[in-house]
């Protein structure tokens, strides 16, 4: 079985893309267990943008390792393509977790994962717009309405704020919607270019910037020391990104990006489920039984459509 059967049979991208969506979930309740263990919660921007810095120059090494064993003749893209993926490292890396660890700081990790699922809202309109074959229609819009309702469910409860604040939920909207970009901006590239080479050199690209930044602007003390529990938190939320990020992008390469971002319904739900676990304060929401049959509900109504031509034409 070739890679590209692998990912366009459904038997196997459907399973896939679920363990993706519920590794990507535990990604918020890590990014507040690693706040409470550093105690970076209370202090300044740069040293949370430190720690995303962090998170993606381990993600990047890895996949740099990964690119020089099995992919060392693709490693070099075209000079053309360079221009893209810095600004594929702009969005999907830099802008995306400046936002997500700044807002995280100030908010819970259930309503950070449902506010940054307004991704699938912003990718499926930006679908409809520049594809003829993924177009919103009635029974999406039906499905999408149901799966969010779900989430919306899954998450009320005594202990959820609903305070809009500019330095938290705002900032986890724009996440979503320079997440949306970025995923439209790597599928796009992924045609011309292997979708792991492409995720490598963007997170370098962003994970050095981050870096930069953080470096110039915090001060002395502002993380005196990370634990060895710490340590591991942070070595986690690299780990996953070096394996979520260029998944992800693969699967994106061979399907309509609106099928497939639907199954990330399951992101809030996982993260809201793992931080009820782990996070101190963070309890099971009692309408979860029912938030997960409305969101199973949308997804199979999204899912449900006519076949249709697997290239895209984009609109001219």
């Amino acid at each position: 079985m070739t890679v590209q059967s692998f990912l366009t049979k459904k038997i196997t991208v459907i399973p896939l893309v679920i363990v993706i969506s519920i590794l990507w979930g535990s990604a918020f309740p890590v990014i507040k267990l690693i706040y409470s263990e550093l105690g970076v919660e209370s202090v300044s921007v740069p040293a949370r943008i430190f720690l995303a810095s962090l998170r993606f120059l381990i993600a990047s090494a890895i996949l740099l390792c990964i690119s020089l064993l099995a992919f060392r003749n693709q490693l070099l893209v075209k000079k053309e393509l360079v221009p893209r993926i810095i600004m594929l490292g702009f969005f999907q890396t830099i802008l995306q977790y400046i936002f997500l660890y700044v807002g995280m700081a100030n908010t819970t990790g259930s309503k950070g994962s449902i506010l940054t699922s307004t991704l699938n809202f912003f990718l499926i309109l930006i679908c409809h717009f520049y594809y003829k074959d993924d177009k919103l229609n009635l029974t999406k819009s039906i499905g999408l309405i149901i799966g969010f309702s779900g989430i919306a469910l899954a998450n009320w409860d005594e202990g959820m704020s609903w305070t809009f604040k500019m330095n938290g939920e705002f900032l986890l909207i724009l996440v979503g919607l320079v997440s949306a970009i970025g995923y439209f901006m790597a599928k796009e590239i992924s045609r011309e270019a292997n979708p792991i080479i492409v995720t490598t050199w963007q997170m370098i690209v962003g994970s050095l910037t981050l870096l930069l930044i953080s470096l110039v602007f915090m001060k002395p003390g502002d993380i005196a020391h990370i634990s060895e529990k710490g340590w591991f938190l942070i070595l986690y939320s690299g780990a996953i990104s070096s394996i979520i990020f260029p998944l992800w992008y693969s699967v994106l390469k061979y399907n309509k990006a609106g099928e497939i971002t639907v199954y990330k319904f399951i992101v809030p739900l996982a993260g809201t489920l793992i931080s009820s676990w782990i996070v101190p304060g963070e309890v099971i929401p009692p309408a979860l039984p029912a938030a997960l049959f409305l969101v199973a509900i949308g997804i199979m109504i999204v899912n449900y459509h006519r076949k249709a031509p697997k290239d895209k034409e984009a609109v001219t």
